[in-house]
């Protein structure tokens, strides 16, 4: 795709894969969540994803609800704890007066509100919600918003790209390389990668199916790894299908991430209203149906369309695997695209099954499996 390189940085990247703590090796912890093993780093107090986002802990307390017992919410509450966007796109900030070239700041600000929804206030009083930027070690944000103070974290040699990028968190974006479409246009060389940071090359589908795969791969994207980022021995950790190296963007948004913020900006969003049939929990079978409706909103609640829009509705299923431990990859079951036009409210997508059974160590059992309805806005 075209690049648009408005607004670039004066400053040339000092590492262009973004890391919290890096020098810290951290405690991985594996979570049980959705059916697979979820890996977090715990570094002094923070808990890293990916090796620069930083968990809530709401976030973490759900990993632990999750792990201690088969988490029970629906794919639309996990959503909704992992992406949170800033209400009517403005997004609260302070930063510390002892950090260095707050240029790179001000600036990496500018190039997201020319080219997106998002506007930067400074706080100068109340705020629910805001961005709190601080001197540290590395480069680390959380994403998207979080309910009273989010630290988003600067050292001195994060530079004005890193610093767009950490942005790009914290308004609500993941890493380009973790889609889950991703095998079709990379591959993971894990025989490069630093000991203890294969998790941080996960996809959404292994860290729970929090993310959203919107416009085509970009290797141009401020979100994109670099090819060798977390590399043990300077051969690259990502390539082109192809076997080839990239270049790594740390300079200016290109066009899929200025249409990915707008997207997640537009005021039209997708929830869910889920009836259950019947419902049968043992303590080590989990049997149910349940029915499914989508709903419309904007940003004061539910509504119905004032334009018309293109939707994909899909029913996924994840089965045990019986060759291995626990359940398999994730598939779609049947997927359609529907265009609603202005005046729907709302839709009924269908029913999805879950079928669950654990022996005495809590494994499951052959032919568990469970699915979930889920509905993403193309256009």
């Amino acid at each position: 795709m075209n690049n648009t390189s408005e607004l670039k940085s004066s400053t040339n990247c000092h590492c262009e894969s973004e890391e919290a703590l890096p020098n810290i090796q951290g405690q991985v912890i594996t979570y049980k969540f959705r059916g697979r093993d979820l890996n977090v780093v715990k570094k002094d107090k923070a808990y890293v994803l990916e090796g620069d986002i930083i968990l809530s802990p709401e976030q973490i307390a759900l990993f632990e609800k999750s792990t201690k017992q088969k988490f029970k919410g629906s794919f639309a509450a996990i959503k909704t704890a992992f992406i949170n966007t800033w209400q009517s796109g403005v997004v609260y900030w302070d930063v510390d007066s002892n950090v260095p070239n707050q240029s790179r700041i001000t600036n990496a600000i500018a190039t997201w509100e020319a080219y997106t929804r998002i506007r930067f206030v400074r706080k100068s009083g109340y705020a629910s919600s805001w961005v709190h930027i601080k001197r540290g070690d590395g480069c680390s944000s959380f994403v998207g918003r979080k309910m009273g103070e989010q630290e988003l974290t600067l050292s001195d040699d994060c530079s004005e790209g890193n610093t767009l990028h950490e942005l790009g968190h914290a308004i609500g974006l993941f890493h380009e390389q973790s889609r889950e479409d991703r095998d079709l246009y990379i591959n993971i060389h894990e025989e490069n990668i630093e000991l203890g940071k294969k998790h941080n090359f996960e996809k959404y589908s292994e860290s729970g199916d929090w993310g959203l795969d919107y416009g085509p791969f970009d290797f141009n994207s401020i979100m994109m790894y670099s090819s060798k980022a977390f590399s043990k021995n300077n051969l690259p950790t990502i390539t082109k299908k192809d076997g080839t190296e990239y270049s790594t963007n740390r300079s200016y948004l290109t066009q899929t991430d200025i249409d990915a913020i707008n997207y997640l900006y537009e005021p039209i969003g997708i929830g869910y209203d889920e009836t259950q049939n019947w419902y049968q929990d043992t303590g080590f079978d989990r049997v149910y149906d349940s029915d499914v409706e989508i709903y419309f909103t904007n940003q004061t609640g539910r509504a119905s369309l004032t334009k018309p829009i293109e939707v994909r509705v899909a029913k996924y299923r994840t089965e045990y695997n019986p060759l291995g431990q626990g359940y398999g990859s994730t598939y779609a079951v049947w997927s359609n695209v529907i265009g609603f036009p202005a005046g729907v409210a709302n839709y009924y997508a269908g029913t999805y099954s879950v079928n669950e059974h654990y022996n005495q160590r809590m494994d499951p059992e052959p032919n568990s499996f469970y699915e979930y309805i889920g509905a993403q806005r193309l256009k």
